[in-house]
């Protein structure tokens, strides 16, 4: 048996009822015909692309499956004569079904500081802390908040790391227009 995906879109002028009615009688026409469904996933109204049959949006509607080759017709049969489904497109399913781990949406990420934007000088970056020295590092600053040692002002720093005046560009003169060549005199009019 193989793994198939089907793609189809209803017609959403009808009510909810009808859409589910539809969407379920895909899914017990499959498993009638000894497929197995893996994953069904309601995407919901959306709008088309372009105008089809009149309608500018479509309930999708998609369906991973195991099932034997011989079930290809039969769908195909059931899409082409309900008068509902717009639209649809079975493929052979090639990729790996995602597990539930990674349908699940990702952990939200705490805010980070903005950084500052470069200079014209390299600066190295402190290390970055891993996920395991994070709660660890948390963790020791709860215990003892007391025994952080007051800030030391900050050293001078040397010359050559104080960063450079920028020195304003000097205007450029613009060049003065040439001046017009004197006019031909009469002799050089005879001359030619």
């Amino acid at each position: 048996m193989n793994i198939y995906e089907t793609t189809f879109i209803v017609n959403p002028q009808s009510d909810d009822a009808f859409i589910d009615q539809q969407v379920t009688s895909v899914t017990k026409l499959i498993a009638d015909n000894g497929g197995k469904i893996l994953r069904e996933n309601r995407l919901g109204t959306r709008r088309l692309a372009y105008m089809i049959q009149g309608l500018t949006q479509g309930y999708y509607a998609n369906i991973i499956f195991e099932a034997p080759a011989s079930v290809l017709p039969v769908l195909e049969r059931h899409y082409k004569l309900e008068e509902p489904y717009v639209r649809y497109l079975t493929l052979r399913f090639e990729a790996e079904l995602p597990s539930a781990e990674d349908a699940a949406p990702p952990a939200p990420r705490r805010a980070e500081a903005p950084q500052p934007k470069p200079s014209g000088r390299r600066e190295t970056a402190p290390p970055a802390e891993t996920a395991e020295e994070a709660p660890k590092a948390e963790a020791e600053s709860a215990k003892a908040p007391a025994e952080t040692p007051a800030e030391e002002p900050a050293a001078e720093t040397p010359e050559a790391e104080k960063p450079k005046a920028v020195e304003e560009p000097k205007p450029v003169e613009e060049p003065k227009p040439a001046e017009e060549p004197p006019a031909a005199s009469d002799q050089d009019e005879e001359i030619l």
